[in-house]
């Protein structure tokens, strides 16, 4: 599809450039330069104090003609032993994951009294902690109210 350039002169002596990429491909010369007189009678563009669009310098269609150099599509038949062997390397890793689910099972259930054990002290080192940081806490604060007797205490929550 055609695309329409219509390149202006600015009031500064730059040109400027607009691309319609949907316009009628049957506009005639004369109607194309109309327009383009319309739109500097408009004076819509202003850009930093420098007025757009204040003369005609061209307009032209562009159109983009694509052409192909090569073209890398697979056969029929590479496509099928290609889909195979993506069937088989998928049917492997199945059975690789099955493998190891099993031998993780295996692990779990010969370590999990030691598993169970290391939960249970993790919660007592946790609680252990809970209650130290408990003591430090309201330690500061006596010391804190001591050394500032004017400050009031609030309730203890």
């Amino acid at each position: 599809m055609k695309k329409l350039h219509l390149t202006f002169w600015n009031q500064d002596g730059s040109k400027k450039t607009f691309v319609i990429h949907q316009v009628d491909q049957n506009l005639t010369p004369e109607k194309v330069y109309y327009l383009m007189n319309k739109l500097i009678e408009l004076k819509l563009f202003v850009k930093n104090g420098i007025q757009l669009c204040t003369k005609i310098h061209s307009a032209k269609y562009v159109e983009v003609i694509t052409t192909p150099l090569f073209n890398v599509s697979k056969e029929p038949e590479q496509e099928a032993i290609l889909e195979e062997l993506v069937n088989q390397k998928f049917a492997e890793i199945a059975t690789e994951k099955a493998v190891q689910q099993t031998n993780t099972l295996t692990i779990t259930k010969k370590y999990y009294p030691l598993i169970e054990q290391i939960k249970f002290y993790q919660s007592i080192v946790f609680q252990w902690l809970v209650l130290e940081i408990t003591a430090f806490y309201q330690t500061c604060e006596q010391l804190f109210y001591q050394k500032n007797s004017h400050w009031q205490r609030g309730p203890d929550i």
